[in-house]
């Protein structure tokens, strides 16, 4: 009798079984990429947005990064370190191809791209892992915009990668990629300290697994000698920016000032009887009962993250996105649950089902961005000056201008260089004692007529519900020009 049939076919349905499961794979890749774009492409355009995208028109003009403040009248040639030049010059291309879908893609693309990394992070079952990273962008969503610091959030994921990958399989060779990776950070995004922040997290879990018995002394030598190496590499690399050896003091001083951190919201500390961060309380609870509850213990050095970027969140809603990165592959990785199968259907059936969801997820992905487009030109007119800014243009009244400090973004994108502005989201250049002589003058805390005098102002810009707009209702030397639902123009 000839065996080699029954080999034959036994060998055919070994291959079908593979191929099966790498389709099955494929399959759910697909449904989530499509899903986590979907839920990643922002709406609400952020007011810092239009400065940085005039900051990459201006780079590009005159193929130089500005080292003293072109953009506003109060700061004319102060010294200014433009930290994000890589990403306004980035954020201004993508722009000029394809306006703001474009960068409504971009940035869907770069957190998209995030998330999918700190997914593959994750542990736990199949089910466990779509629920949590389901709850993660849900818990994120609030934060999404158009901002340089979406590279932030992706290259933090990047070393969060890394990082995990060395600590579980010992890959040396992966740590090279974070040097690199902070040279393309320090010119992208202040942020990059976070990087360092990360391998020093690193470090000090790998010391806490082997005090807790978890981690073998000689493996936790050598991992600590190789991140320290790599920890001075990146830290060796900061200079190579435009801004030179400036780079190291600056995200120092920015976390130091005072004003920023009371002054601007997203400073400040979750608001949770707002309904945006019910995912975040959600999150974080939901991940420590189930780490309490879990019969497997965490490590250490896993409880060192969520605890410090669990921290960082409660003291700055800035900080949010870096707690989901960390919290919801914990929580996939000890949630109990059970185990995702799929039906027992003929194959040809499941192949069609599959191929079917597929094309349904792109398909709904498609409308979800294209309504967001909608969207965000619908709110640009809503929230920011746009009628306003025409008008000043077109009927080229007097300068210098006051504005509010969430217009001055716009106004340098709209109305540069033919009026400068009098603050805008550039909080670092003006300094904490600028910031807070223009709130005072803002929020009419005293007579605002000296200040406005001494600038020598000639025009107001500023919402209609603004304190100073009252004021400047009742003065007979302001005349109100124009208003609109958005903002209202005094000039005299």
């Amino acid at each position: 009798m000839d065996p080699q049939p029954s080999s034959v076919s036994s060998a055919e349905a070994v291959l079908a079984a593979s191929s099966d499961s790498e389709f099955l794979r494929y399959w759910l890749s697909a449904v989530l990429c499509f899903a986590i774009f979907a839920a990643s492409v922002p709406v609400i355009p952020s007011a810092d947005m239009w400065w940085h995208l005039g900051t990459g028109r201006y780079i590009l003009q005159n193929r130089a990064v500005p080292h003293a403040d072109p953009f506003s009248f109060t700061a004319a040639g102060k010294p200014w370190i433009a930290h994000e030049w890589l990403s306004d010059v980035i954020l201004y291309g993508v722009y000029s191809l394809a306006a703001s879908a474009g960068l409504q893609l971009l940035a869907g693309a770069v957190i998209g791209l995030a998330f999918w990394l700190a997914y593959c992070v994750s542990g736990g079952s199949t089910l466990a892992r779509i629920l949590a990273l389901g709850l993660g962008i849900w818990t994120a969503h609030p934060i999404f915009s158009v901002r340089p610091q979406i590279f932030t959030f992706l290259l933090a994921s990047v070393f969060l990668l890394v990082l995990h990958r060395y600590n579980s399989r010992e890959q040396a060779r992966e740590l090279a990629l974070l040097p690199i990776s902070t040279i393309f950070w320090v010119n992208l995004h202040g942020g990059y300290l976070l990087g360092p922040v990360l391998i020093l997290l690193s470090t000090v879990g790998n010391l806490l697994d082997a005090l807790f018995g978890l981690q073998d002394a000689s493996i936790t030598k050598r991992r600590i000698g190789l991140l320290l190496l790599t920890l001075l590499a990146c830290v060796a690399v900061v200079p190579l920016n435009p801004n030179g050896l400036a780079m190291y003091s600056y995200p120092f001083a920015t976390l130091h000032s005072a004003q920023m951190q009371v002054g601007i919201m997203e400073w400040l500390s979750p608001d949770f009887h707002l309904p945006i961060f019910y995912p975040l309380a959600g999150l974080l609870f939901l991940t420590v009962a189930v780490l309490a509850l879990s019969p497997s213990r965490p490590k250490p050095s896993d409880l060192l993250l969520f605890v410090f970027f669990g921290l960082a969140t409660l003291r700055s809603m800035r900080n949010l996105p870096f707690f989901v990165l960390v919290a919801f592959p914990l929580l996939a990785t000890y949630l109990r649950s059970p185990s995702w199968k799929w039906p027992a259907l003929p194959p040809p059936i499941q192949r069609i089902l599959k191929i079917t969801a597929v094309v349904l997820a792109a398909a709904l992905s498609a409308l979800s961005v294209s309504d967001h487009f909608g969207l965000e030109l619908q709110i640009e007119k809503e929230r920011f000056p746009q009628r306003a800014a025409a008008f000043l243009k077109e009927k080229q009244l007097p300068a210098p201008l006051f504005n509010s400090y969430d217009f001055g973004g716009y106004l340098i994108w709209k109305l540069y260089p033919q009026y400068r502005v009098y603050i805008d989201g550039r909080a670092d250049l003006y300094g904490d004692a600028f910031l807070g002589d223009f709130i005072e003058v803002y929020q009419v805390n005293a007579d605002p007529a000296p200040a406005l005098d001494r600038a020598g102002i000639r025009t107001v810009i500023l919402e209609p519900r603004s304190v100073l707009a009252a004021y400047l209702r009742n003065q007979k030397n302001w005349t109100r020009v124009y208003e609109d639902p958005v903002a209202v123009i005094f000039t005299r």
